[in-house]
């Protein structure tokens, strides 16, 4: 079906991941449950439809009642969203597990553990979206839209209130083809030139019902050392601490506290608040705030990356290079006692490799949206 058309708007520009990446392909990988999403020839990529699929939901959290990808009656989207391929991405694995919130502990939690593919913090994606333009409008809409892509407001894939998809938007070419007003505009655009309009500035913003959304930021520094375990046993201390890429090359690593942590650990501390207040109902609020098997929640809390005064190569960490982990690590030993003998367990020397507590830590983000169902006297109580 034809349909009206005044200009052609086109963006380009590259994803900057802030924290790391996931976006599942079918089924699982050889070492993980939930691989990266991989194109024809093997590279990974992220579907036009998984990053239309995020501005869209972002725009209509906001309010916006434009019909800009399409609608149910068979109206067609007028935004095209390409797909945009990684080449030598960098992938590492991130593992989960799912406890119970009455026992605290995964009993009764069937498939409690799990692996996932993921892609780190520094990996940039190329990012390409065209747009028909059918009124005046629309160049305001695609405005906030950059707008929000700039501002890291929108994020990508899977776990994005477990600390992941966070992108920013940078490099941005614009190019705004006015078939109306401008007599070479149809040519440039056939022949792929530049157009005479560069920006979006002139554009009015819609109104938006913007919801209200509450940005966190704790700075914090531990008092003693710090451990969360890697998947992986190490050869020099059995207990290792994760890491993760914070470059695009993916050689400069970093120790890192992911969102879930701190997710889990937020969660826990609000059921013994509610607890303690006796409010009823407890179980609904927390899973509006926290999300639960079948909702997403209001809450995001990005991964926590270690500041170390020297890089720590990747090469040099995985050869557990003593220069390299004696930078952010201290080495513990232990001995795991036997709770009936009182005396040693079989195998119970072992040791570790905590970050040390000296070591600075970047600050806690939380973002929470509004919560429009939940009101101030609900939370204080009877």
């Amino acid at each position: 079906m034809s349909r009206k058309i005044i200009a052609k708007a086109s963006l380009r520009g590259i994803l900057k991941a802030a924290t790391p990446l996931s976006v599942g392909g079918t089924g699982a990988g050889e070492h993980v449950d939930i691989e990266l999403a991989t194109d024809g020839t093997g590279q990974c990529y992220i579907p036009g439809t998984s990053l239309a699929g995020a501005i869209r939901s972002w725009l209509e959290r906001q309010g916006c009642t434009e019909h800009f990808f399409g609608k149910a009656d068979g109206e067609a989207s007028r935004v095209y969203v390409y797909d945009s391929a990684i080449p030598y991405a960098i992938k590492e694995r991130r593992h989960g597990i799912s406890l119970n919130d009455n026992t605290g502990t995964v009993f009764g939690r069937e498939g409690f553990f799990y692996t996932r593919a993921i892609l780190p913090r520094g990996t940039s994606v190329p990012f390409n979206i065209e747009l028909d333009v059918s009124n005046e409008n629309d160049g305001g809409i695609l405005a906030l839209i950059v707008e929000a892509l700039e501002a890291g407001e929108i994020r990508f894939g899977r776990c994005r209130t477990r600390g992941m998809g966070k992108m920013y938007l940078a490099d941005t070419a614009i190019n705004y083809y006015d078939f109306v007003n401008d007599g070479t505009a149809l040519d440039s655009w056939l022949e792929n030139k530049p157009a005479s309009i560069n920006t979006l500035e002139n554009f009015n913003r819609p109104y938006l019902n913007r919801k209200k959304v509450f940005h966190i930021k704790i700075s914090w520094q531990p008092e003693s050392n710090l451990m969360v375990k890697s998947g992986l046993d190490g050869i020099a201390a059995k207990i290792m601490p994760l890491v993760s890429g914070i470059d695009e090359g993916g050689r400069i690593i970093a120790p890192v506290i992911p969102g879930t942590s701190f997710k889990g650990l937020f969660r826990s501390h609000a059921r013994k608040i509610f607890n303690t207040l006796m409010i009823e109902d407890k179980i609904n609020i927390i899973d509006d705030i926290f999300g639960d098997e079948h909702r997403a929640g209001r809450l995001m809390i990005d991964d926590v990356y270690c500041v170390t005064k020297q890089s720590l190569l990747l090469e040099n960490w995985i050869e557990e290079d003593s220069d390299t982990l004696d930078i952010a690590t201290s080495e513990n030993q232990h001995v795991a006692i036997d709770r009936f003998t009182g005396g040693a367990s079989p195998g119970a020397l072992y040791n570790a490799r905590p970050v040390k507590n000296s070591c600075a830590w970047e600050p806690i983000y939380i973002t929470l949206n509004a919560f429009p169902e939940i009101s101030v006297e609900m939370l204080k109580g009877d």
